[in-house]
């Protein structure tokens, strides 16, 4: 077993190519969905500015396991682990891997990991604690292992989030329906996004800025970051389903992002600025 480092790599173009592509020889005849190479090619090239260490372990002449750890301007003490890839049956090269990235952090005087979070822009964010049957394509995929492995490390569970399904969309309706009502009988809008509308790609900006801006670890990234990692991922995705609302002056206060995934309506992302929370503007928008 040998591991590899991206800061130590005479050709770091060549490094990422490999590093992102690990997971799909390690899992191309298993059931599991796969987050695209270029994904994570994409974030990278992004993000290239910022303090961050790659791990590759070869193994009889094969890349057979990664990890993405990185610093983040929120708050020097922690670090960021995340694109974490291995055989679901080699707690080995787990260990080995989370070693790495504990003496990575001590060399840093960095004191805690928070993961997975794939660099500064939580898209890849969590862990899915459970199996389902139908595998959607925002949920996490990762092997039960992965979640079991880091936590006999040491690791311990810090957020956990919910998703919640209704197998009849109907009571979503008559439960929301008279606040839908209430904002249009006081002159609010709706319309629906596009990305091809002017200056559509800064309203989201600095709505997510806005609303975000409170959240768990937040942190900040510019407009460019913005649109060449979250809009770039959404172009080919279907928007009919995703709406702003407006207020009385035809200004935007938030939107719901949802789609259609395997005949489930996803909602995905649902904001308002803080002025606007209190006033059933999300139930309108539901």
């Amino acid at each position: 077993m040998k591991i590899h480092k991206y800061s130590e790599a005479t050709n770091k173009e060549l490094f990422i190519q490999v590093f992102s592509h690990v997971h799909v020889s390690l899992y191309a005849h298993s059931s599991r969905p796969l987050t695209s190479p270029q994904y994570f090619e994409q974030v990278l090239k992004v993000f290239h500015h910022v303090e961050k260490e790659l791990f590759l372990i070869e193994e009889n002449g094969k890349y057979i396991a990664r990890l993405c750890l990185n610093s983040t301007q929120h708050d020097s003490s922690i670090a960021f682990l995340g694109m974490l890839e291995y055989p679901e049956s080699r707690q080995d090269l787990c260990f080995a891997l989370l070693n790495q990235a504990k003496n990575w952090c001590i060399e840093r005087a960095k004191t805690k990991i928070f993961g997975p979070i794939d660099l500064n822009i939580w898209m890849n964010n969590r862990f899915s604690l459970e199996d389902h049957n139908t595998k959607f394509s925002w949920e996490p995929h990762n092997p039960i292992n992965y979640v079991e492995d880091c936590l006999r490390f040491g690791f311990k569970m810090d957020q956990g989030y919910l998703s919640c399904l209704y197998n009849d969309s109907h009571e979503s309706l008559e439960r929301t329906k008279d606040a839908y009502a209430k904002v249009i009988a006081q002159g609010y809008s709706f319309r629906q996004l596009d990305l091809k509308h002017p200056k559509e790609i800064d309203t989201l900006y600095n709505l997510n800025t806005a609303s975000f801006s409170e959240n768990y670890l937040y942190e900040d990234i510019s407009r460019l970051e913005y649109e060449q990692t979250h809009i770039h991922f959404l172009k080919n995705t279907d928007l009919r389903y995703s709406f702003f609302i407006l207020d009385q002056f035809h200004r935007e206060l938030g939107y719901i992002f949802s789609f259609l995934d395997k005949g489930h309506l996803i909602i995905k992302s649902l904001l308002l600025l803080p002025e606007a929370r209190g006033s059933r503007v999300s139930s309108a928008l539901l």
